[in-house]
């Protein structure tokens, strides 16, 4: 299947980048280097017109963007903002040696021509307030709605490392059930 619409929450291997309760440790999920995302041939699975809306947090942005490049995507630009947010409507923050982190991004890159298959919908708002879902790394639904929204129907999607199915989506990820298969460089 050819897909143009891509879903991506990278793994992304934090090492000494990123906190975790407080200390540097493993995640509650396996990770993948640089090296392995880029490894993935995301090119054969792709439509002509595509594009790839990923996931980062801040002290990644510039690794995201050699991974979309190794997929073959141009950056086009930060998407979307997620300005996390506990139930009490203070922020989330993650500490990092640099301080505080509240935020997560989408960042859009695409390949061929993907404006002609917008909606109506194209005054989305960059920055969004939702709440933590309370779960590591899981994103909120919301987001996913909004790329669903965006597009014309009947476009091939796919949800790269996704942990529960969508209607409408193919899904890949460890955790996810009926994955697919994506081949390797």
């Amino acid at each position: 299947m050819q897909y143009e619409i891509i879903y991506a929450d990278p793994p992304w291997k934090y090492g000494s980048k990123g906190p975790r309760s407080g200390k540097f440790a493993a995640l509650d999920y396996s990770s993948m280097t640089i090296g392995d995302l880029c490894k993935m041939d995301i090119k054969s699975i792709t439509a002509k017109d595509c594009a790839l809306h990923m996931w980062v947090t801040g002290s990644f942005i510039e690794d995201a963007m050699v991974v979309g490049n190794s997929w073959s995507f141009k950056f086009v630009r930060i998407d979307k903002v997620w300005n996390k947010k506990k139930v009490s409507g203070k922020p989330h923050a993650a500490c990092g040696p640099w301080g505080m982190s509240d935020c997560e991004f989408i960042l859009l890159f695409v390949k061929g021509s993907m404006c002609n298959k917008q909606k109506g919908k194209r005054n989305q708002y960059v920055g969004t307030d939702e709440n933590y879902t309370g779960k590591h790394s899981e994103k909120p639904l919301l987001f996913r709605n909004q790329i669903d929204e965006r597009y014309q129907d009947g476009l091939n999607k796919l949800e790269m490392f996704a942990r529960y199915p969508a209607k409408g989506w193919d899904v890949f990820g460890n955790e996810a059930p009926n994955s697919i298969e994506i081949p390797t460089k």
